[in-house]
């Protein structure tokens, strides 16, 4: 049934053209920061001071630089393939989290129901209402003398900041796909529940 479920979603996946190109290219900027170290020609943060500001390669003809040099002679091409590991990394981490945060606050909610549901829909409405900035910099000050703001350059900070402050609609979806679904027949036979005495209230 699962294996089924993924195929058909795969196959509705294949169909829509700009999707597929959309994932080809988001894959292949993911396999360039991957391999960065293998692909970049220098070191990104190695100078080469007798090539500063150097403009690419097909208006120079210089091909040790293809994409040109910054001002203090360092290798654009090799600080983009870097850069990208971080880039990425701060694209997928936080929303991988954030969907982690939200998916288990909503299907929460959305199982608990009564008080459960309306607590954590309420704190939900609180943290919206929040500006999200703000909440950006309040969290990334206040901890960003601590333990976790010393990992990974501060980036493990900034993953956990933008985590904290992006799960709301998420938790909202989910806790309304819930809701359907907990409604279905099949659940509440499975539940135990007569869906006769259900559909009857």
């Amino acid at each position: 049934m699962g294996s089924s479920l993924w195929r058909d979603a795969w196959r509705r996946l294949a169909r829509n053209r700009a999707a597929m190109i959309g994932l080809i290219v988001i894959v292949c900027f993911y396999l360039l920061a991957i391999f960065a170290p293998l692909l970049a020609p220098y070191d990104p943060l190695k100078q080469h001071y007798s090539n500063t500001l150097q403009k690419n390669a097909w208006e120079t003809g210089d091909w040790r630089f293809i994409l040109g040099t910054d001002e203090l002679g360092r290798d654009v091409l090799s600080r983009v393939l870097y850069g990208a590991r971080v880039s990425m990394t701060i694209g997928l981490v936080p929303i991988t989290l954030t969907l982690a945060i939200g998916g288990l606050i909503g299907m929460t909610a959305g199982l608990r129901g009564g008080m459960t549901d309306n607590l954590l829909m309420r704190f939900a409405d609180v943290m919206y209402a929040f500006p999200q900035l703000l909440w950006l910099i309040i969290v990334t000050v206040a901890f960003r003398d601590s333990w976790l703001g010393e990992q990974m350059s501060g980036l493990l900070l900034l993953f956990a900041a933008l985590a904290v402050t992006g799960w709301e609609g998420k938790a909202r979806l989910v806790r309304g796909q819930v809701l359907q679904v907990r409604e279905r027949e099949f659940i509440l036979v499975q539940l135990g529940v007569n869906p006769s005495v259900v559909s009857n209230r």
